[in-house]
């Protein structure tokens, strides 16, 4: 078993992490450690995405390879922040819901520093965009806020691509893979949810430029969202859109 595992249990729906706990979270992952979170859909692997070596670590615990790393935010105002939105990449976050969740694929902001804006992306596996998600797990938006920056928000899954969500199930698999890293002294904290509600992956979308420099919108891929409404949900123009263009 994992030597330095702590585990905290939330009673009910809704419930948030007390100051202490909270306090033991920040800390682990400031410190290069991860924590099991429950998200929207199931039990995700929760780490400091500008710590050298997490988002590479979560990748290896849980055998994706180099695959892209999206993040949770805990307001709008931060994912503001961190990329570039128009009125469309808003149409897509407003759109999200806890039955439809969604993945906002937009340009890494240009005025974060030009450190953040080459290492981040790289850090995600991604060319100069970043995934990203207003997510309503409390837990995620607790963090987040806390942390005051974004929390990597990797699913776990089983074998066969279906999602965790046991509690149990999730420290297993994250425990086997530092293990069989040999990274058993990495901090790791669980937190359980008393119910998860299994819906379906979160829909990835976001907008590209053509060879005349229109945006095209694309979705990476299809879950909880279908396609032809996550085009509808972009292309809708809003009273609140028409007060900014005026």
């Amino acid at each position: 078993m994992q030597r330095n595992l702590t585990i905290f249990k939330l009673k009910s729906r809704g419930d948030m992490l007390p100051p202490g706990d909270v306090h033991q979270v920040r800390r682990t992952l400031r410190e290069g450690g991860l924590c099991i979170v429950p998200s929207d859909t199931c039990y995700a692997l929760a780490g400091k995405p500008t710590r050298d070596g997490v988002p590479a670590l979560i990748n290896a615990i849980l055998d994706r390879h180099e695959e892209k790393i999206s993040l949770s935010f805990a307001s709008q105002l931060m994912i503001e922040r961190y990329v570039d939105l128009s009125f469309r990449e808003h149409r897509i976050l407003d759109a999200a819901d806890k039955d439809t969740p969604l993945t906002l694929v937009a340009p890494i902001s240009q005025q974060l520093s030009p450190h953040v804006q080459d290492a981040l992306p790289s850090a995600l596996y991604t060319r100069g965009e970043l995934g990203v998600r207003l997510p309503h797990s409390w837990i995620e938006r607790q963090l987040s806020a806390e942390m005051d920056e974004p929390i990597t928000s990797t699913a776990i899954y089983y074998d066969d691509g279906s999602r965790v969500v046991s509690i149990d199930d999730a420290i297993a698999i994250v425990v086997a893979g530092l293990m069989r890293l040999q990274r058993e002294e990495t901090p790791l904290i669980a937190i359980q949810h008393p119910t998860i509600k299994a819906t379906d992956v979160s829909t990835v979308a976001g907008f590209s430029r053509d060879d005349e420099g229109r945006k095209a919108l694309i979705v990476f891929r299809e879950g909880a969202v279908e396609r032809k409404r996550v085009i509808d949900i972009a292309g809708r123009i809003s009273s609140r859109d028409v007060e900014e263009w005026t």
